[in-house]
C-alpha cells in the first residue's frame, strides 16, 4: 500500500495537446490530439501536420482519445467530448475511413472528457491488433464497450460507474487459444485531480481503482485487482513476457508480473521518480531485442529532462538525461517506429511545451510541433 501523499502534477493546466498515436503499419504516419481543435496529422514523419477533423466542431475536437487501424492508416477512431454549461456531455465517438477528411459518428452512448483531467491519461480506444473488426472503447462513466463489426455496431460489457483511464491489448503475444490478453485500469475521482487539471467533471461511483483483464479476446473482463489507494492513468505490456506490465499511477511507476493480480510500486532505490504521476509510458520493439525498449516519465520529473529507461524485464532502470533540460509537464511517449524494423532509438516526446523528437533515446530532442 502507499501511504504517501504524492506531489500534484504542475504545468499541465494550460496543455493542449494531450496525446500522440503513432499508426502501427507505418512510422510515418503520427496523430497528435488536441483539448480543442481535434486532430493534428503527419504523414511524411513529422516534417509537415494538418488538421484531420473535417467538418466536425465543438465539444468533437476536444479529443479524449485516438486510435488507428492496425494495418490500414487511413481509418482511425476519435473519443471526443466534454461537458456544457450544464454539466451534460456533449460529444461522441467518431470513425474516418479516409484519414480525417470525413467522420462519421458512431452513435455510440459513451462519455469521454478531453478536456480534463481524464485527457492526460492513456488511450482508451483499441483496435484488437489481429482482428481490428473488433474494437474496444472505455467511457469516463458509462463503462466498456465492445463492437465486433468495425464499430457500426456496440455492445456494453461491464465497468459502469468506473472511469476507465486506459485500455491496452498486448501487441507481443497471443495465448495458447489464439487469443490477445486485454486489460483495462480505471482511477476514482479524487486520485484524478493530481493530474493538475482541476477536478473531473463526469463524476464516478467507485472509489476503487481497477485492473481488468481479458483471456479471450476481450469477449470477458475479469477484476485482477481493485485498491483505494492510488488511481490508474496509463498501461504498457512487455515483450518479454506475457505475464508483465507496467502502469503509470497517481504515485508513481507500478509492476506486475501476474497481469495486475500482484503489483508493487517502484521505490526511490531505482532510477525511476516516485510518489509523482505518471502518465508517459511507451515500448518500442527495438529489432531482436528480447525485451522492449521502454521508457517512461513522470509528469514532472524530480530532475528536469530526466526519462528512465528499461531494456529488460521492468527491473532495472537507467537515467536518459537530456541535454536541453527546461522544466515543462511530460504527458506522453511514443515509438517513432512501432513495426520490427525499429532501431529503438527514435521517440515522439510530447510535453506542455510541444511536441517532441528524439533520436539518440532522450539524449537529444528536437521541437515539431508548438503548443
Amino acid at each position: 500500500n502507499s501511504t504517501t501523499e504524492p506531489l500534484t502534477a504542475t504545468g499541465t493546466r494550460s496543455s493542449q495537446l494531450t496525446g500522440v498515436v503513432v499508426a502501427p503499419s507505418n512510422p510515418n504516419i503520427i496523430v497528435v490530439r488536441n483539448s480543442h481543435e481535434g486532430l493534428l496529422r503527419s504523414t511524411d514523419g513529422g516534417k509537415t501536420w494538418n488538421p484531420a477533423n473535417g467538418l466536425l466542431q465543438g465539444a468533437s475536437n476536444s479529443v479524449r482519445s485516438v486510435a488507428i487501424h492496425p494495418t490500414n492508416p487511413l481509418i482511425m477512431l476519435r473519443a471526443s467530448g466534454r461537458a456544457d454549461s450544464k454539466g451534460d456531455f456533449k460529444g461522441g465517438l467518431y470513425r474516418t475511413n479516409d484519414g480525417g477528411k470525413t467522420w462519421k459518428d458512431l452513435l455510440l452512448q459513451g462519455d469521454f472528457d478531453g478536456l480534463g483531467p481524464s485527457a492526460l491519461c492513456g488511450e482508451i480506444l483499441v483496435f484488437l491488433p489481429m482482428n481490428p473488426k473488433i474494437i474496444f472503447v472505455g467511457c469516463e462513466t458509462r463503462g466498456l464497450f465492445r463492437s465486433d463489426d468495425g464499430g457500426d455496431t456496440w455492445a456494453l460489457l461491464g465497468q459502469k460507474g468506473h472511469r476507465i483511464t486506459a485500455i491496452h491489448a498486448n501487441p507481443y503475444f497471443q495465448n495458447q487459444f489464439g487469443q490477445t490478453v486485454i486489460e483495462t485500469v480505471t482511477s476514482p475521482d479524487h486520485f484524478m485531480s493530481l493530474l493538475g487539471r482541476g477536478d473531473p467533471v463526469f463524476t464516478t461511483q467507485s472509489n476503487e481503482a481497477s485492473i481488468h483483464v481479458s483471456h479471450d479476446n476481450g469477449k470477458t473482463f475479469q477484476e485482477a485487482s481493485s485498491r483505494s489507494d492510488l488511481g490508474y492513468y496509463n498501461i504498457l505490456s512487455l515483450r518479454c513476457s506475457p505475464h508483465h506490465w507496467l502502469y503509470g499511477t497517481s504515485h508513481g511507476l507500478l509492476y506486475t508480473f501476474s497481469q495486475g493480480r500482484d503489483s508493487y510500486l517502484y521505490s526511490t532505490s531505482l532510477e525511476v521518480d516516485s510518489l509523482r504521476p505518471f502518465t508517459a509510458l511507451a515500448g518500442s520493439i527495438a529489432g531482436t531485442q528480447l525485451c522492449s525498449r521502454k521508457f517512461v516519465s513522470a509528469i514532472n520529473p524530480a530532475k528536469p529532462g530526466h526519462l528512465s529507461r528499461c531494456d529488460l524485464g521492468g527491473d532495472v532502470w537507467a537515467w536518459a538525461i537530456s541535454q536541453q533540460d527546461e522544466a515543462s509537464a511530460t504527458i506522453a511517449i511514443a515509438a517513432a517506429n512501432p513495426t520490427e524494423s525499429s532501431s529503438g532509438d527514435s521517440w515522439w516526446i510530447l510535453e506542455s511545451k510541444g511536441l517532441f523528437r528524439t533520436d539518440d533515446s532522450g539524449v537529444t530532442k528536437y521541437q515539431v510541433i508548438k503548443p
